[in-house]
C-alpha cells in the first residue's frame, strides 16, 4: 500500500491507478482505498471509474481505519463526486450531487467545500448561480 501512496504523490497518476485498482479488489471494504483509487482516476481522465470509486468510499467510510473523522470521509468523496461532474462541464449532475450532500449535512463546512470545489475549478459564475438559488450569501460564511 505504501508503494501506491508514493506513487500518488509523486503524481505518476497512471501507474497509481493501476496500483489502487490491484488494492481495491484485494482491500475491498477500506474506503481510503477506493477514494485514492477515484482519485488517480479523476486525474487521468477516467470519471466513471472515478465516481463509481467515490462512491464505494462513501458506502464503506465506516470502514476507514486512517481516518478518525469518518463522517468527512464520507462527505468529502461525496463532494469530489461533484467535482468529477465540473470537471466534465456536466453542471446539472454536479448540482444534483451537491443537493443530495446537502442534504446529508447542511453545514457551513459543507457549504464551503462546494463552494470552494466550484471556484478552485473556475466556476465562479455557477457558484454564485447555485447559491443564490438556494438562498445562500457566501459573504456571510466569512
Amino acid at each position: 500500500m505504501t508503494k501506491a501512496y508514493e506513487t500518488l504523490i509523486s503524481e505518476n497518476y497512471t501507474q497509481a491507478t493501476k496500483q489502487f485498482a490491484r488494492l481495491s479488489s484485494k482491500y475491498s471494504v477500506y474506503p481510503e482505498i477506493w477514494y485514492q483509487y477515484g482519485s488517480c482516476c479523476m486525474e487521468t481522465g477516467d470519471y466513471d471509474t472515478a465516481i463509481a470509486s467515490f462512491n464505494k468510499a462513501a458506502e464503506l467510510y465506516e470502514n476507514s481505519v486512517m481516518y478518525d473523522d469518518k463522517l468527512g470521509l464520507r462527505n468529502d468523496a461525496l463532494v469530489t463526486i461533484g467535482e468529477v461532474h465540473l470537471l466534465r462541464h456536466d453542471f446539472d449532475s454536479a448540482k444534483d450531487q451537491f443537493e443530495k450532500c446537502l442534504s446529508l449535512k447542511n453545514d457551513r463546512d459543507l457549504i464551503i467545500a462546494i463552494a470552494a470545489t466550484y471556484i478552485r475549478l473556475g466556476f465562479t459564475a455557477e457558484c454564485e448561480a447555485y447559491f443564490a438559488e438556494k438562498g445562500i450569501d457566501l459573504a456571510e460564511l466569512r
